[in-house]
């Protein structure tokens, strides 16, 4: 069982690539974020807004700020700045978010400082009475936009949720939620936009004043991630680094002695052992002695009164009959005067024949 378990661990983990770029939130001086994976001249920023305890470790909250960096002269060879050149068939965007409150319109994380659609990728949210929209896009530098929307409401307030951008450059956009494709509102398709602007062109997080938001586990993959692999980096971070035993190790570990030793064990001794000594004691043993008590009780009481009674019952017949054999009506309480009725009978007998 134990050379099964490492085995399956040991083909997820290399089945799950390695993302290109990579935040765990964790590598930190002051407010300044470096990146676990990924160039760290490029990818290294300072934040305006706070460390919290995050899905794995420490979390960036923003609270109706953004954090901006770097521009398209110092990332042009960076897939995520430009999709059609630089990008192995399509590029993966993935995150653990915890929103706090939604703005009318904002941009989660991606290249570009404003809700306008610039080069590159963004995933973006529309709040209104009317519509709640959670959606990806990316736009190449030939004014091609690819976007797909799903329900905002799958990623609920105040909770941890995993949200997956799948663009490939035939097939483009999908969304994930905690590695699984939910329904969409509007599937992928495709457009055109005009005036890119490559001046508002840098990563953000959280374009918005209104926007409150964790982020934590932030990656970044520059090729599109079958479904598989999706789901596996929702239950994996990379190999490279010192958390995989805490999110993959152990949990297989837990898993297997919660659910199969100890029910197991608990199971055969309450339902086998414990139920079978129980109903053979209560059920069987003391029935019979209880019973059998009682029997003999009203048994050697019974005999104890009528057998004396009896006795002298039939001691008093007997005697009875003896008086009224043998004596001359001195038995008359007990015979009914039997003595003295032959007497008299003797007496007209011997009367009639003088």
């Amino acid at each position: 069982m134990l050379e099964f378990v490492l085995v399956v661990s040991f083909v997820g983990l290399v089945s799950c690539q390695d993302p290109n770029v990579y935040w765990s939130m964790d590598k930190t001086l002051g407010n300044q974020i470096t990146p676990d994976i990924g160039n760290v001249t490029i990818f290294t920023f300072n934040t305006s807004g706070s460390f919290v305890n995050g899905y794995n470790g420490n979390a960036l909250r923003l609270y109706q700020t953004s954090d901006t960096f770097n521009g398209v002269g110092a990332v042009a060879d960076e897939c995520v700045f430009e999709p059609a050149n630089q990008c192995n068939g399509g590029l993966t965007a993935a995150a653990w978010l915890r929103p706090h409150a939604w703005s009318a319109s904002a941009r989660l994380f991606g290249t570009g400082t404003s809700i306008l659609s610039i080069v590159g990728f963004a995933i973006r949210v529309r709040s209104s009475f009317l519509t709640r929209e959670l959606y990806g896009e990316v736009v190449l530098i030939n004014g091609t936009l690819s976007t797909a929307t799903i329900d905002l409401d799958l990623v609920p307030l105040d909770t941890w949720t995993h949200l997956t951008m799948v663009w490939h450059e035939t097939t483009g956009i999908k969304m994930y939620i905690n590695g699984t494709e939910p329904t969409y509102i509007s599937p992928s398709a495709s457009s055109s936009v005009s005036g890119l602007l490559s001046s508002l062109q840098h990563f953000t997080f959280g374009v918005s004043s209104q926007l409150e938001l964790d982020f934590d586990e932030v990656k970044l993959w520059y090729n599109p991630l079958t479904p598989t692999q999706v789901m596996r980096a929702v239950t994996n971070v990379p190999t490279t680094t010192t958390t995989d035993s805490m999110q993959t190790t152990p949990q297989t570990t837990t898993t297997d002695s919660m659910q199969t030793t100890p029910q197991t064990t608990t199971t055969d001794s309450m339902q086998t052992v414990g139920q079978t000594a129980t109903t053979n004691t209560l059920q069987t043993t003391p029935p019979i002695i209880i019973v059998n008590g009682r029997a003999c009780d009203s048994l050697c009481l019974g005999l104890a009164i009528g057998l004396p009674l009896g006795l002298m019952l039939i001691v008093l017949v007997v005697v009875c009959c003896c008086c009224c054999r043998n004596s001359n009506g001195c038995c008359a309480c007990c015979c009914g005067g039997a003595g003295g009725d032959d007497d008299d009978e003797k007496e007209r007998e011997t009367d009639t024949a003088l």
